[in-house]
């Protein structure tokens, strides 16, 4: 973390994370169950945060919401939390969010600006969490793999409508609020 003239830490950064991981969770308890997999808004704000804030930020806060979902608050789909629902069938699609936050802030344009770009890596977050998810969930569930991924098209539909939704509001972010797009554009400090 770099430090201003003053020596205080700055704490930009880690502020951004913390609210992003506060918004995956209010996601999470936006809920629409649909068969075994709820749709839900937190893999919004997950692309959300990777595009934001980046590899290294975007990644704290979906570690943030992991951990706080971890210790038992309720901030899993549905209000559930605990580590019985980090490890259980849904647990690759948690554990995709983290891959998503990564692979998003990796390959996004730092200003905002490249529509193309940014569409590729919200197309590569929302593939990294099904590539977890659907293999996982369907091993726990002792299902086939083929049916339990055909299962939930109509969700990856939904993530293609949230993931064009979070492009647009990026840019609109990075227009209106100069503080994030410097935050955005710093390397990990």
């Amino acid at each position: 973390m770099s430090t201003k003239s003053s020596g205080v830490p700055n704490l930009v950064p880690l502020v951004w994370s913390t609210l992003f991981a506060a918004l995956i969770a209010a996601g999470a308890l936006l809920s629409v169950p649909l068969g075994g997999i709820p749709f839900v808004l937190s893999n919004f704000f997950v692309l959300l945060a990777g595009l934001v804030l980046g590899p290294f930020w975007g990644a704290v806060s979906v570690l943030l919401y992991l951990i706080i979902g971890g210790l038992g608050l309720p901030v899993f789909s549905g209000g559930t939390g605990g580590l019985t629902i980090l490890f259980g069938p849904h647990a690759g699609f948690l554990f995709g969010f983290l891959l998503a936050a990564v692979l998003t802030g990796l390959v996004r344009d730092k200003n905002g600006q490249s529509l193309a770009r940014n569409g590729l890596a919200v197309l590569l977050g929302i593939i990294a969490i099904y590539a977890l998810g659907i293999p996982f969930y369907a091993f726990t569930a002792g299902t086939p793999l083929l049916p339990t991924a055909a299962s939930m098209l109509p969700l990856f539909v939904g993530d293609l409508i949230k993931g064009a939704l979070v492009l647009v509001l990026t840019r609109t972010l990075f227009q209106g609020l100069p503080l994030l797009r410097k935050t955005a554009q710093r390397p990990r400090e």
